[in-house]
């Protein structure tokens, strides 16, 4: 908790910078008009960085419909052109150092935290999710769909965390010694739901090797959209109670270590938007 406390007080100190470094800060994008941080006002990229306009659609599949095929091309072009290329030499100090200057999808971690649509004060980690996958800026119809999606899909899955399916799934991991690390019982956790059966059954029945990402797709977003259940589960160790699965993923976060933790619910504004930065921080 203490470290919990620490990381609430510098993110409070981070959005004040941000917000006053926010009320000058006028940036030019290629191909893009100007955008005033300053005037809170929302703004879609007009050239996607992954090529080609921004989808328009608000299913995020269909985006990665119409994204795939031009970044097959791009990448067949780019090898083709560029395969003997050298991309850099890297120094003993740079093994120390690390890396510098980390962008996401071409824009910088304070652009990015200015143009995604935000749930509280932070944005949303839907809108991350869609960005880093698209390489478009959502619009806030496209993180509200995805959102939807998620929750869509988890309430079609309640019982991985509060039916029998769930106390299977306690019973397992409270037999699990104690030195056992909450990383190895997730493993354990996500073996028994088997994550990836839509995967395998499609292999299995010869699917084409094209659209094994379809497949791969729906299992994911099954396994993402109820992940916070399955972190709850494996830190009570019991089924969960009155976890409602609405809201976006990081309040379905919170509802779910409230089963944990019930003094959540006093900072809970004000932990989600920790959690949303930090996710936003670390994509």
């Amino acid at each position: 908790m203490l470290r919990l406390s620490r990381g609430l007080q510098c993110e409070k100190a981070y959005l004040f910078a941000l917000r006053d470094g926010r009320k000058s800060c006028i940036t030019q994008f290629p191909g893009d008009r100007k955008v005033n941080f300053g005037t809170g006002e929302r703004h879609v990229l007009t050239v996607s960085k992954t090529r080609g306009e921004p989808s328009t659609s608000t299913n995020l599949k269909e985006a990665l419909c119409e994204k795939i095929p031009v970044h097959h091309d791009l990448i067949r072009n780019f090898r083709l052109n560029f395969g003997p290329s050298v991309i850099s030499q890297i120094t003993v100090e740079n093994l120390y150092t690390g890396l510098n200057d980390i962008v996401y999808r071409g824009l910088t971690i304070p652009e990015m935290i200015a143009l995604l649509p935000r749930e509280g004060n932070s944005p949303s980690a839907e809108a991350v999710f869609w960005f880093l996958l698209t390489g478009d800026i959502p619009t806030q119809q496209q993180t509200a769909s995805l959102i939807a999606d998620w929750t869509l899909r988890r309430k079609k899955c309640t019982e991985w965390w509060s039916g029998p399916h769930g106390e299977t799934i306690a019973s397992v991991l409270r037999s699990m010694p104690e030195t056992i690390t909450p990383l190895h019982r997730l493993s354990v956790a996500l073996t028994i739901f088997n994550i990836s059966k839509q995967a395998k059954e499609a292999k299995k029945h010869g699917a084409m090797p094209y659209t094994y990402w379809e497949y791969i797709y729906e299992d994911s977003m099954e396994f993402l959209a109820t992940l916070p259940a399955i972190i709850g589960l494996i830190a009570k160790g019991q089924t969960l109670t009155n976890v409602s699965g609405d809201g976006d993923w990081v309040q379905f976060l919170l509802d779910c270590l409230r089963n944990v933790n019930e003094s959540l619910d006093g900072r809970k504004s004000s932990i989600a938007d920790f959690l949303r930065l930090y996710i936003t921080l670390n994509a």
